[in-house]
């Protein structure tokens, strides 16, 4: 039998699939053989004729080796090439809006389609860049990279100011003039790093995917540590205003769904159902004190503008606003605010009408649904749960911003349409990245996958006893 199987492996070239290969096989001949036995066959006899009837191990070695080998999620990449194309142009058009430029009370690279272009190329080489990285070498060392980045982010938050004051102190101490410009040219390089860093937070999801797999057969004493790792989003200083503090909920929310996930298939051996409840009931009465105490009175007093701009767009065709009883009027999208940023949608559906704004909704969500079809195709559990984080990250934001773009609710946090708004955009196409690489895999691992970080010694011992 291992002959039978050593021999079929020879001809699959994605090594990574073997060892689910050999456990599928040998469970497969191993009832053959027990069902040979009870027709009365002896054990040896049983064992050949079980083999036997697998057929040829190089011709279904080759059937196999097409089967197992990596794939590619094309229609995600499809998708997500043409929202950024889209993108481009809309962002190249609010760029070139002289209406938008001169009202405009945003930093300048709010309405620079060059600004969106270079986060956009950048981000679609970061996508491809994921797709060439095995996810599961990314869960193999998650624990690492994760402490790497909440350790660099605090000393980025912490450490800029420190390094601001220092150079301000120590130009004061030596009786120099302080130069405005250069202080403010450091504060800007500084607050790019607190910024980048923050952005690399997010990345907390598919990590947390990796996190709760080292967790896997453990009881509650591992409930407990996947807890703690799903409060670093909200101990850390992870953001000090309302408009931000959503974003650590959203990122929450979406390490929640991973964990229910997990505990769902038997991850973490407790008792399902009482931790589930428990774990959401915690969530949802934290998420409605957080909103009654911190932007409840924003949202109940607050001006909606925005619903004074929707209540002027037509269905095809620019929008007006009429004052002075109809007299005088004005182009609605020249009163959105934001117009690459939080309120893209509202400017778009400003400009050309409410079916072009749907048509950009639904472009958006049909890649969103392309991703989660293609998460859903993984056989791997690490790769279903690590893809199905990212998505809702990806589809819960895109949810909030369309409630605020469209004046639902007036902007209560700093949302952002992913893939069309100005910002995030590097980290949106990071996540499909770990999409299609988990896609790539869907047929090549199994239900479960070795992912212990081992030494060279325990690698020649493992590759010799696969030998």
């Amino acid at each position: 039998m291992e002959e039978y199987i050593k021999k079929l492996l020879e001809q699959v070239r994605f090594r990574e699939a073997h060892q689910g290969i050999h456990d599928e096989l040998k469970a497969h001949i191993e009832d053959q053989i027990e069902a040979n036995i009870s027709d009365g066959m002896d054990e040896d006899t049983a064992e050949k004729k079980a083999v036997e009837d697998m057929g040829d191990p190089v011709a279904t070695g080759i059937e196999l080796d097409r089967v197992h080998r990596p794939q590619i999620a094309w229609g995600v990449i499809i998708a997500a090439v043409l929202v950024g194309v889209i993108g481009i142009i809309i962002h190249t058009y609010i760029a070139k809006d002289k209406l938008v430029i001169d009202s405009i009370s945003e930093p300048p690279f709010a309405a620079d389609d060059r600004y969106y272009i270079l986060f956009t190329v950048l981000g679609i080489g970061a996508m491809f860049f994921m797709y060439l990285v095995d996810y599961t070498t990314v869960a193999k060392y998650s624990k690492v990279i994760a402490t790497v980045l909440v350790a660099g982010y605090l000393i980025a938050y912490y450490g800029s100011y420190k390094f601001y004051r220092l150079v301000a102190d120590k130009s004061e101490l030596n009786g120099e003039a302080l130069n405005y410009d250069q202080l403010e040219s450091l504060m800007g390089v500084l607050n790019g790093c607190v910024s980048v860093s923050f952005a690399l937070m997010f990345l907390l999801i598919p990590l947390y995917a990796g996190i709760l797999y080292k967790y896997r057969g453990q009881s509650y004493g591992g409930l407990i540590k996947a807890l703690l790792w799903v409060f670093v989003p909200r101990l850390i200083p992870f953001v000090s205003t309302r408009y931000y503090n959503m974003r650590a909920f959203i990122v929450v929310g979406s390490m929640l769904i991973q964990l229910t996930y997990a505990i769902g298939k038997g991850w973490i051996k407790v008792r399902k159902i009482p931790s589930i409840i428990s774990i959401w009931l915690a969530y949802v009465f934290y998420l409605v004190y957080f909103i009654r105490t911190e932007v409840g009175g924003f949202i109940r007093s607050g001006s909606n503008e925005i619903k004074t701009i929707m209540d002027s767009m037509k269905i095809f065709g620019e929008g007006k606003i009429y004052t002075w009883g109809g007299a005088a009027s004005m182009q609605s999208r020249g009163c959105v605010n934001s117009p690459a940023g939080s309120y893209v949608l509202t400017y778009i559906s400003a400009t050309w009408g409410l079916v072009i704004g749907l048509a950009v909704v639904m472009i958006v969500a049909a890649l969103i649904v392309f991703g989660f079809v293609s998460m859903a195709k993984s056989k791997n559990q690490l790769g279903q749960i690590m893809g199905c984080g990212c998505m809702m990250w990806i589809a819960v934001n895109a949810i909030a911003n369309i409630v605020v773009g469209f004046g639902i609710v007036p902007e209560f946090y700093a949302s952002f349409f992913p893939f069309i708004s100005n910002n995030n955009i590097v980290i949106s196409y990071v996540f499909l990245g770990i999409l299609i690489s988990v896609y790539k895999y869907k047929d090549a691992y199994p239900q479960h996958v070795d992912i212990k970080a081992r030494s060279n010694k325990e690698k020649r011992l493992q590759s010799l006893k696969d030998n």
